[in-house]
């Protein structure tokens, strides 16, 4: 993308109309109000990032990111890098 077509781009904000409307239409399904929590709420974030009461959740990706802050010696952390790399890549493994 070139940067004037970078600078054209408009970014709008969720739609708290269908925010609305999608926690209206998961208070209606057969189960208790609120009652699956928090994955309502973030359904209802998706619904509302969307524009669509019912958003497309088909897409789905895991990102895994791990830091290390390499001050062993320092006493700020008892594992070294090795142990952090390993932990990462058996959590990509999954």
């Amino acid at each position: 993308m070139i940067p004037e077509e970078l600078a054209s781009l408009k970014i709008t904000g969720p739609d708290e109309e269908i925010r609305r409307l999608a926690k209206a239409r998961w208070d209606t399904l057969a189960k208790p109000v609120d009652g699956l929590g928090y994955l309502e709420d973030m359904i209802c974030r998706a619904a509302a990032v969307q524009g669509s009461v019912m958003p497309d959740l088909s897409k789905k990706a895991l990102v895994i990111m791990c830091a290390d802050n390499g001050v062993v010696s320092e006493g700020v952390s008892q594992t070294g890098r090795k142990v952090t790399y390993e932990v990462a890549e058996l959590m990509g493994k999954r």
